[in-house]
C-alpha cells in the first residue's frame, strides 16, 4: 500500500510539473504571439509609408519629366531660330 501511495504521490508530483511547464509555454507564446502583432504592425505601418514616398517621388519625377521636356523644346526651338538668324547674315 505504502509502494502504491507513493507512486500516486510521484505521479501527482509529476503532473503538477507538467502542468505547471505547459503554462508556462502558454504564456511565452501568448508574449511572443502579442510581440509579433505589435511588430507585424509596425512592418505594415512602414509599408504604407515607403508606399507613399514612392507614389510622391513618382509624381515627382513625372512634374521634372515634363519640366524637362518642355525645356528642352524651347532649347531646340532657339537653336532652330539662331540657325535661321545666321543663315540669314
Amino acid at each position: 500500500m505504502q509502494a502504491l501511495e507513493e507512486g500516486r504521490r510521484r505521479a501527482l508530483l509529476e503532473q503538477r510539473m507538467t502542468d505547471r511547464a505547459l503554462a508556462q509555454d502558454k504564456e511565452r507564446l501568448e508574449v511572443r504571439s502579442h510581440v509579433l502583432t505589435l511588430r507585424e504592425g509596425e512592418m505594415e505601418a512602414r509599408l504604407q509609408d515607403r508606399d507613399r514616398t514612392i507614389r510622391a517621388l513618382e509624381d515627382r519625377l513625372h512634374a521634372l519629366t515634363g519640366m524637362l521636356q518642355k525645356e528642352q523644346a524651347s532649347r531646340d526651338a532657339v537653336t532652330r531660330r539662331l540657325s535661321v538668324i545666321e543663315r540669314n547674315y
